[in-house]
């Protein structure tokens, strides 16, 4: 990894508030089906990203990125980003810089969405996701207004890996996977028994010793009877993956043209198809009575 990408993700861990996620209407915190479960990773893409994308394959699932813009403008980051798109995962968008978005004005928060949309644009033509989530899961009203009105379907979670805290601690070991294993506990060893609950985890790809307990945690969840989907999946696709994908517009209706004398163009072709029918009627009536006079 770059010394300044790691620097950086230091630093954001460092300075990351202890608190949980906001949870406000309009933002997805479960999947729509029990038995459903998303796994989504943050802050990417990374140097490790590539070693993630091939546990995934080798475990047949299907999980969602969700990307920070300035990463995916990194020439060194985008081939990670390419290999997520062509194994299949779906990707989102994570702001450009990772900035708590509560603080930001109208204008900061297009422009942190726009330029990361705009990155992967480059990168993938045809990767503009209609799915984000906000850094440290923090939104409030405004913040939400605002990305309502982009489009955006707001992501959080409920279940959390914590990897970003223990990245702090010398040996964070197999923490990751014990923390699944707590938020998991009350949930029986039987995949037969269908689950009730449905979850979306966050995990982030940045965090090496958090990447190689993917292989546990994705067993540790297939026990408990779950099916991984994409986010997309999990919240029944409200909106397309990308906005590439979306339905083009139905074109507006034939609106009547106005004649330059004021008339409408429309109106007057109506007049005149009645008129030429009324005509016809009259032509017709005429020749069949002096037909009848000549009989």
């Amino acid at each position: 990894m770059k010394l300044s990408q790691a620097l950086l993700l230091t630093a954001l861990t460092l300075f990351r508030p202890i608190t949980s996620q906001d949870s406000l209407p309009g933002t997805f915190m479960t999947c729509t089906k029990p038995g459903q479960f998303a796994l989504t990773f943050d802050d990417g893409p990374s140097t490790y990203t590539p070693e993630l994308l091939g546990i995934l394959e080798q475990e047949h699932i299907k999980a969602t990125f969700f990307l920070l813009g300035q990463y995916v403008s990194d020439p060194q980051f985008q081939p990670a980003m390419k290999q997520i798109h062509a194994a299949g995962h779906q990707i989102g968008v994570h702001t450009w810089d990772h900035p708590h978005m509560r603080n930001l004005t109208d204008a900061q928060i297009r422009d942190q969405i726009t330029r990361t949309a705009d990155a992967m644009k480059a990168v993938i033509p045809q990767v503009q996701p209609y799915y984000m989530r906000p850094p440290y899961g923090e939104v409030s009203l405004d913040t939400m207004n605002t990305l309502l009105s982009m489009g955006y379907i707001v992501v959080q979670w409920n279940i959390d890996s914590n990897d970003w805290r223990f990245n702090r601690t010398r040996s964070p070991g197999t923490r990751v996977l014990s923390e699944f294993v707590k938020q998991l506990a009350t949930l029986p060893d039987t995949p037969s028994t269908p689950p009730t609950q449905s979850y979306i985890s966050l995990q982030h790809d940045t965090e090496v010793f958090s990447v190689r307990e993917v292989r546990e945690v994705v067993r540790l969840v297939k026990a408990k009877g779950f099916t991984f989907v994409t986010i997309g999946d999990c919240l029944n696709n409200p909106k397309p993956w990308y906005r590439s994908d979306a339905p083009p517009p139905a074109p507006p209706a034939a609106a009547e043209t106005k004649k330059e004398d004021g008339g409408v163009k429309g109106a007057d072709t109506k007049r005149s198809a009645s008129a030429q029918t009324a005509t016809n009627w009259l032509l017709t009536t005429l020749g069949l009575v002096s037909a009848w006079a000549w009989a």
